[in-house]
């Protein structure tokens, strides 16, 4: 967990299975950790990922839509890696239909 202005790179799909913490405004700025997130979201549905093909598909999302996330979130930018930025939006949609086993 880092105390940042930034936009946070890394996925929730790999969070909800870890120690990782966050903090918003729902949570009153409180730390809580990500596995027990439904506490805060009760709807939500968080699968963990265990592939590399969906993660692409929400590492090229932050990619796109880094810029409009920090505004609408009123954060500086995430750092997103480099290697990221090389993800195509066809790759990104294939590993997604992989990963759910959805066919054409």
């Amino acid at each position: 967990m880092v105390d940042s202005e930034k936009l946070s790179e890394t996925l929730c799909t790999t969070d909800v299975n870890s120690e990782r913490k966050f903090r918003c405004a729902d949570t009153n700025g409180e730390w809580h950790p990500h596995k027990d997130y439904q506490q805060i979201y009760p709807d939500w549905l968080i699968p963990p990922d265990y592939t590399r093909e969906a993660s692409d598909y929400w590492k090229y999302v932050l990619v796109i839509y880094n810029d409009r996330f920090s505004q609408e979130y009123n954060a500086k930018p995430a750092d997103v890696p480099e290697a990221w930025k090389s993800i195509t939006r066809e790759q990104a949609l294939n590993g997604l239909k992989e990963a759910f086993n959805i066919k054409d």
